[in-house]
This record gives C-alpha cells, structure tokens and sequence, in this order.
C-alpha cells in the first residue's frame, strides 16, 4: 500500500473521528461544568450569555490562521490526520515542526522525497506526545481547580491567592507575546503596541456592550493591519526567513 493510501485509508478515518468525538465530549462537559459553576456563584445569566457569545466569536480570528497550515498538512500529511490535529488543543503551527523533528529521528523530512510509512507514523507519535500534556492535565485538574483554590484561599490570605492568579496570567500572556516577537523585526512590536492600545481604549471608552464582547477580535485586527500598513510603508522590518 502506498504511502498517499494509508494517509487517507478508512482506519485513520475511524481513528481520527474517535478523536474528534472525545474532544467534543470534552467541550460539552466543560461548558456544562462552567455554566452549573457560574449558576452556583448566582451569575446574571445575561452576563454569562455575553461571555459565551464573547469567548465564541473571538475564537473565529485565530481559528483562520489554522487555513494555511491547512493546507500544508492536507499535501503531506492527508485528509484524516489534518482533521485531527487540527482540531486538537494546542498549536497548529507547531505540528508541521514536531512532525518534522520526529521524522528526522529516521532521517526523513515530512512531504520530501523518502518519506516513507515509518516517518508518517514517527510524525503522528510526535504530535500526539506534542499534545498529550496538556490534555492529560486538562482532563485531571480542570474539575477540581475550584477545590484547590477554596483550599489556598483557607490556608493563606485570599488576596495573596488572587494577586497571584493574576500575576501567573500575566507571565503567561507576557511570554506569548515576548515569543511570538523578540527577534522578529519591528512589526511584531508595533502590532503587539498598537494592540494594547486598541484594546485601552475600546476598554476605557466604548461602553457598547456587543463591542466590549469584540473587543479582543478588533485589538487582534488592528494591529494586524496597523503593523502591515506600516510594514508596506517601509517604517518597520521584518527579518527575511
């Protein structure tokens, strides 16, 4: 059987579809779980119904980045397998380099000339061990993080507890952006600050509630285009890859 066949054979589809189920099953208990959670805390459910629309449509911005890995995963690794990974929790721009640095393993460089069945299934290892992680965790703290906050807040000064909730998500979004824009050029630092800016001031002035629900999409956008606009304009660089 030729490698483009097992890509796309009925078994990787039953596999790929099991997969897909599971997560699905995922997104539904914890929706479930944060709406029962959000009833108990006597939310007004205007509010979550805001949060819910919100969390919705900010998601459709970076789920179309997925498109251009799409389409490099579609020609190397077939239909199934793209459909999976693409779906799962993490990274999609970081499986083309996980697969291709569990190929290597066995001397093979996914969609090159000499990837054979034994580098398709050392990439599928690698992305699936790439992801496993943070799935393995979600699975087993997410029910109980209410348990463990109710238990830190019993044992030291809630405030304590809460200044480092917040700091712990501002490491996190600050590594991110560092990542994603040390080294890079210009123009990263100039969407990352116009971005900032945008989200200041639609937080600070605009009191629409359906654009506060935006909010995030349009900062994204905004220095989207801020940074290209500029970039064409010759202002700010790039490094050649």
């Amino acid at each position: 059987m030729e490698l483009k066949e097992i890509m796309n054979s009925p078994g990787l589809w039953i596999g790929a579809a099991v997969m897909m189920v599971a997560l699905l099953g995922s997104c539904i208990f914890f929706l479930r779980a944060g709406l029962q959670r959000a009833n108990e805390l006597g939310m007004d459910k205007a509010k979550i119904t805001a949060g819910v629309r919100s969390a919705s449509i900010t998601t459709i911005g970076p789920a179309l980045a997925c498109v251009v890995v799409l389409l490099s995963f579609l020609n190397i690794f077939g239909a199934p397998t793209t459909w999976m990974r693409l779906n799962d929790v993490g990274a999609a721009r970081s499986e083309l380099g996980v697969s291709a640095i569990a190929a290597g393993l066995v001397g093979q460089t996914p969609g090159a000339s000499g990837f054979d069945a034994q580098g398709f299934t050392y990439s599928l290892w690698g992305m699936a061990l790439n992801n496993f992680g943070w799935l393995f965790v979600t699975l087993i703290l997410t029910s109980r993080m209410g348990k463990i906050v109710d238990g830190l807040n019993a044992k030291f000064d809630p405030k304590l507890i809460n200044m480092a909730m917040q700091g712990a998500v501002f490491g996190l979004f600050g590594y991110l952006l560092v990542n994603a824009a040390y080294g890079k050029g210009s123009a990263y630092y100039t969407a990352a600050a116009a971005s900032a800016i945008a989200m200041f001031l639609l937080s600070k002035f605009v009191k629409n509630q359906r654009l506060q629900e935006l909010s995030l999409g349009i900062a994204m956008v905004v220095g989207m285009v801020v940074a290209t606009a500029l970039y064409y304009a010759g202002v700010v660089t790039i490094p050649a890859a």
